[in-house]
């Protein structure tokens, strides 16, 4: 039998496995601990339950296979196939990842109940990177099992942090030689060869309290992943009023009904804008405070202009009104002008493209 007939004869247990691995929710999450069957401390999880639960599954499919099998301290691991008589510390390696960007909003489907339609999977991390990862450790089963003979040991190192920040990768090689050559089975495989850079960073202001009546803007946040559009963003903001002679004035009936007024008015701006620049941007009040949330399409940050920004709504929104903390409008503008709506970093000043 050849690798390709032994290929055939597997294709239900290559697609019954990776259905199983693409329902694990494998998204980083806060390290966890984790305890033994007698409930006491055993190990850690640094990428939170999803990922350990994903890697121990390759790891155990390895196992079961007849691959040796590491675990480096559940940071990720690897899957080799040691050809009898190798002494050398040489290896070759296919280098994939077990962890996935958040699914998001507006999936049609299910995102952990894989389906097949159409002769195609679908589900989180059938294309990045769980299907390639599967795709390639069935070829090299594929020739372990058929008498394929290499000159090195063939490596399938297990990834757990690609999605984010690569903390697993980098543990992996303090303590483990790297590979004399390999590839990365990873998105649209065998097309895609190699992967632009990842760089995460922060803008960061410090907001100082009020001093003033007026509006102020309480909190914002959006996204899910520094990896993927943001598919939604809210701001929460109140009418302050300060107290008298240093004690918490009780707000009137008068100044409920500014508040109110006030508020009002805001939500005939969200009106003129929607109708304006055709985003989804909602508000209503939640307790004494008004709730503004801008709703986008997510989408990878490799490809930003398929998604559309929910921040960059809700920062584009904010611009337009005059806040009493002026450090927070201090902020906004300074995404408004040198962010916004960019997909390249334009303004910036961090454009740029090599010739590859």
């Amino acid at each position: 039998m050849n690798s390709s007939e032994w290929l055939d004869a597997r294709k239900d247990e290559l697609i019954e496995r990776l259905t199983e691995l693409c329902s694990i929710r494998s998204v980083q999450d806060e390290p966890c601990a984790l305890t033994d069957e007698e409930g006491k401390p055993a190990e850690s999880a640094p990428f939170g339950l999803g990922v350990h639960e994903a890697l121990q599954y390759a790891l155990r499919m390895g196992e079961k296979d007849g691959f040796e099998s590491f675990n480096d301290e559940n940071y990720g691991g690897h899957l080799e196939w040691r050809p009898e008589g190798y002494e050398g510390d040489d290896y070759f390696a296919v280098i994939g990842h077990l962890d996935v960007v958040p699914e998001g909003n507006g999936w049609t489907r299910e995102p952990y109940k894989p389906s097949i339609e159409g002769g195609r999977l679908y589900a989180r991390g059938s294309i990045d990177d769980k299907g390639p990862l599967m795709a390639a450790y069935y070829a090299a089963r594929s020739l372990k099992e058929t008498g394929f003979k290499p000159k090195l040991p063939l490596r399938i190192i297990l990834g757990a942090d690609e999605e984010t920040g690569w903390k697993g990768i980098e543990h992996y090689f303090r303590k483990q030689k790297a590979p004399v050559a390999g590839f990365t089975p990873d998105a649209d495989f065998p097309v895609i060869q190699g992967e632009m850079g990842l760089l995460i960073f922060e803008i960061a202001k410090k907001l100082s309290p009020a001093q003033a009546e007026g509006l102020e803007l309480r909190s914002i946040k959006g996204g899910s992943a520094p990896n993927m559009v943001a598919d939604r963003a809210r701001a929460v903001i109140r009418e302050k009023t300060l107290p008298a002679g240093g004690k918490k004035k009780k707000k009137s009936a008068a100044s409920e009904k500014k508040n109110s007024g006030t508020f009002d008015r805001i939500k005939e701006l969200a009106k003129l804008y929607r109708e304006e620049k055709g985003y989804a941007l909602s508000v209503k009040g939640v307790g004494k405070n008004l709730e503004i949330v801008a709703s986008g399409k997510t989408a990878h940050g490799a490809m930003p202009w398929e998604g559309v920004n929910a921040i960059s709504i809700l920062m584009d929104f904010l611009s337009g009104i005059n806040f009493v903390n002026e450090d927070a409008n201090e902020f906004i503008d300074f995404y408004v002008r040198h962010i916004g709506f960019d997909f390249h970093g334009e303004r910036l000043g961090c454009a740029f493209e090599d010739k590859a």
